[in-house]
């Protein structure tokens, strides 16, 4: 499933236009609400909001006794082959 989500981003970041980005997109969301929100600032926010729930996810896992590696970001990085 990573795999298959990380060529679906490249794909779509492939065949965007850089101009996509500015657009804005039209949407509901889990309430029923309407919005108009820029591409650029709805992605920025999906990133950002995954952090949040691996935050909470992880601090949930440290109440209960377990003791995690680190999950900086970069320190993962530090860890691919270069």
């Amino acid at each position: 499933m990573i795999n298959n989500n990380h060529r679906a981003w490249i794909n779509f970041l492939d065949y965007s236009d850089p101009d996509d980005f500015d657009k804005e997109v039209s949407f509901k969301n889990s309430k029923g609400d309407s919005f108009n929100e820029k591409l650029s600032d709805i992605l920025t926010h999906l990133i950002n909001h995954g952090t949040h729930h691996r935050a909470q996810i992880g601090e949930q896992l440290k109440l209960a006794g377990s003791d995690l590696p680190g999950t900086d970001y970069i320190l993962y990085i530090r860890t691919l082959p270069h």
